[in-house]
């Protein structure tokens, strides 16, 4: 019946599907087949969310030749070290790339193929040790809770930072740990250290060393000093007035 589909029927099918349907309906002939790539090809965004499906991933990845924003939220049944490698040479236009919680992952050195890459969510990646990243358009990094990833790790990238989460994040040492990295980030206006165990060492390397600085996010005082650490509001409210132009939220 779809053989001698007119084209506008096509598109009329396409808008009352879902976009990760059209896999579907490429299968039945190469009539389809060719519409639904035509269709791809214009797409900007696609999210696979919670995805274990290689094939329909293939298929949109591969033809999806204006695709700027991409995410691979939750899918850690299917986003492994290797299959990660596999995706990377069809992503040197992706903008925005997130892998949040895909657990799986130990290292990202293949994502260096994403020269357009301006912002990665790494967000839950608990198992991610190695990232190896060398990319000069990177400005917005996510490691909220990948605590198996140490500082040096971050150092060692180079990255021109503008936006950081490090929520939840640790390592040892942690005042002096975050000294070395903000030395090496200087260009961070925007910091989230939601869950970071900060000292009042720890205060003095955030405002001291980020002079770009513009916001950051902390932990209220009473929740656990074990998670969110044993800095004092009157050291805090020191740093605000003499860094009044840094906007804190505390969370």
């Amino acid at each position: 019946m779809f053989l001698e589909c007119p084209h506008d029927v096509v598109c009329l099918i396409l808008s009352a599907l879902s976009t990760l349907d059209w896999y579907n309906l490429a299968k039945i002939n190469r009539y389809l087949r060719q519409h639904v790539i035509t269709a791809i090809e214009k797409l900007t965004y696609l999210e696979f969310h919670s995805c274990n499906d290689a094939n329909r991933v293939y298929f949109f990845v591969r033809h999806a030749q204006s695709l700027s924003q991409l995410s691979f939220y939750a899918s850690h049944r299917l986003i492994t070290d290797r299959f990660l490698s596999s995706l990377s040479p069809y992503l040197s236009s992706v903008q925005s790339l997130s892998l949040a919680y895909c657990t799986e992952l130990t290292r990202l050195a293949c994502l260096n193929a994403c020269t357009s890459l301006q912002s990665l969510d790494l967000t839950g990646c608990s198992n991610l040790s190695k990232l190896q990243l060398h990319l000069p358009s990177l400005r917005s990094l996510t490691c909220a809770w990948c605590r198996k990833l140490p500082a040096k790790e971050l150092i060692a990238c180079r990255l021109e930072l503008q936006e950081l989460s490090l929520n939840g994040w640790e390592d040892h040492d942690i005042d002096v740990q975050l000294g070395l990295l903000f030395r090496s980030m200087p260009s961070i206006s925007t910091l989230y250290l939601a869950h970071v165990p900060l000292s009042r060492a720890g205060l003095f390397v955030v405002f001291q060393l980020l002079p770009n600085l513009q916001f950051v996010q902390l932990s209220k005082r009473n929740a656990n000093v074990w998670v969110d650490g044993t800095w004092d509001m009157a050291a805090l409210e020191a740093w605000m007035h003499q860094r009044s132009n840094v906007r804190v939220s505390l969370v």
